[in-house]
């Protein structure tokens, strides 16, 4: 069935009197840190926000035709992992900020510069840090403990943009989308462990569930795209083809990320329908809104997908990161379409566990889809109500993706859940004019 698209809203409007694009996004604690780049001016931007959007603090960097990629805690600090631009040379850089944003050290690493960066990654392996920047080749460098500098390395080759996996003496990553490569701890290649992945796409590509598997995001040779649940030897155990909602145009589902929950079997992951073929982050060009979609699953079911869109604006998605309270934060360049400006502006939005999109800056969150389940938690019976006329259907699940009730209805109803077992589930209502509501409820 094809489902109607949500509208948007986000939590955040991310604005520094121009336009800006987030480049980093994490949560440090309970605070939502925040990286972006001017277009305007150049400037580099750290914001700080709480878990409801409200603004905290700033900071401005000035960094030559560079970029503030990762934020890293780090005792009582935390420390700023970047690049920029230093003659015809790339140099890392690193500041190391207080959480009053007040600058405490800095420190620079020259590299063979190439400007095209696919990937920025920090990882600790080995009781070492080790910054990834991925080019058409991958350069690697090592620090100890402290962030002091020990060495550097650059592939000749298109690695992932972390380990998948490490041995005592070894990494282990994906290369070139169809292969499983070991490197020692110079970043040698001194094995091929697998070969067969078929091409994974570029944003999310391959990581470790924590539990010997792993998930990948994959492409086929005609360019569909899908995500594939993996066992230890990498063979497939769950594949979820991303067609899109339309039939017309299917190919054209792009991912952008993918976040583990705290329970690492289950996933987020986001993309974007844009209706228009091939779209460019910065110089858009498009006149043509899209669509962001955002996915919930296990290896054993898609708990939920929702579509978003507007009728005014084009979204590029940047970053997802997790909150605190298992909540998904999702970052996107927005523009719009009619006034055509060479960039955009950013924004953030913010989804519960459940797919509901939540907006606000205050404590009391409200939900931008108007509906009532009630009441919750309950226990013989609950109501349902839905601001329209139209018929629907009602879909209840329980966390592990399997449906255990459904039902027809028109505005309201109420369903007999004595025969329940107490717990926690999932409801969504899907209406006949494509509208689709959705929500926990609980089983007292």
């Amino acid at each position: 069935m094809v489902s109607k698209a949500q509208p948007l809203e986000p939590l955040i409007s991310v604005g520094h009197g121009g336009s800006v694009t987030i480049i980093g996004m994490q949560f440090i604690d309970d605070t939502l840190w925040v990286s972006g780049l001017h277009r305007d001016n150049g400037d580099d931007i750290i914001w700080k926000y709480d878990e409801n959007g409200v603004l905290l603090d700033s900071i401005v960097f000035s960094l030559q035709e560079g970029t503030i990629y990762s934020f890293v805690p780090y005792g009582d600090s935390i420390v700023l992992i970047g690049q920029s631009k230093d003659s015809d040379k790339g140099k890392l850089v690193l500041y190391c900020v207080d959480r009053n944003l007040s600058l405490v050290w800095s420190k620079f690493v020259t590299y063979d510069f190439d400007p095209y960066i696919m990937g920025f990654r920090h990882f600790k392996c080995f009781n070492r840090r080790f910054v990834a920047i991925q080019t058409p080749a991958t350069q690697f460098f090592k620090f100890d403990e402290d962030f002091n500098f020990v060495e550097q390395h650059k592939t000749v080759t298109q690695l992932n943009f972390e380990p998948i996996k490490y041995t005592d003496h070894s990494f282990h990553f994906a290369k070139n989308g169809g292969f499983i490569v070991e490197l020692d701890t110079s970043f040698n290649e001194i094995d091929t462990l697998y070969h067969g992945f078929g091409l994974l796409t570029l944003s999310g590509n391959i990581m470790s569930n924590g539990k010997d598997g792993y998930i990948v995001t994959s492409e086929t040779l005609d360019n569909y795209t899908s995500i594939d649940f993996r066992d230890s030897t990498y063979q497939v155990v769950q594949n979820y083809p991303y067609f899109g909602h339309s039939d017309d145009d299917p190919r054209y589902t792009y991912f952008r990320s993918m976040e583990p929950n705290p329970d690492t079997s289950r996933i987020f992951a986001s993309g974007y329908l844009h209706h228009n073929k091939v779209p460019h982050p910065v110089h858009l060009g498009s006149y043509n809104t899209n669509e962001l979609w955002v996915s919930y699953l296990t290896p054993d079911s898609m708990l939920w997908h929702q579509f978003y869109a507007d009728s005014t604006y084009y979204y590029f998605l940047t970053n997802m990161t997790m909150g605190p309270d298992g909540s998904l934060y999702l970052a996107s360049s927005r523009y719009d379409v009619a006034n055509q400006p060479d960039y955009s502006d950013a924004v953030i939005f913010k989804f519960n566990a459940e797919g509901d999109m939540l907006v606000g800056t205050n404590e009391e969150v409200s939900m931008q889809r108007k509906h009532r389940a009630y009441p919750n938690p309950g226990t013989n019976y609950m109501n349902i109500e839905i601001p329209e006329e139209s018929a629907a259907k009602l879909y209840v699940y329980n966390l592990q993706g399997k449906m255990v009730q459904m039902a027809s209805f028109r505005k309201k109803y109420r369903l007999n859940t004595s025969a329940m077992p107490t717990g926690v589930y999932i409801y969504k209502i899907v209406s006949n004019s494509g509208e689709i509501y959705s929500g926990k409820w609980i089983k007292k």
